[in-house]
């Protein structure tokens, strides 16, 4: 795993960026009445609590990483787990080789027409 990673033109190291991210989120109060008002726009009619709190942590955390780096996780929700620092480390930064992927590939494609 590389130990720093370029993100909109800054280096950041990804354990420090996602650890630091977790840390602001679990010592803040999570907007509940957000998260249980978007899974019901999903398709939960009444989602339990459990799932309710999942999503606004780790809505939360994705939008702590957002504001941090500049970088868009919009999307990504479901998509990278967060119930270990470990995990999570490991999905933000396979994440964001996708998309440094994408980039690539459609530069390339724009320079070979």
């Amino acid at each position: 795993m590389a130990a720093k990673r370029q993100i909109a033109g800054q280096q950041y190291n990804i354990e420090e960026l996602v650890t630091n991210a977790i840390a602001t989120v679990d010592a803040q109060e999570l907007n509940t009445e957000a998260a249980r008002t978007a899974l019901q726009r999903l398709g939960h009619a009444n989602p339990d609590e459990k799932l309710v709190n999942r999503y606004a942590r780790e809505s939360a955390i994705l939008n702590q990483l957002a504001k941090t780096t500049g970088a868009n996780f919009g999307g990504q929700i479901g998509k990278i787990d967060f119930s270990t620092t470990e995990q999570a480390i490991s999905q933000v930064n396979a994440y964001l080789n996708r998309r440094i992927n994408g980039q690539h590939a459609r530069y390339t494609a724009r320079r070979n027409h």
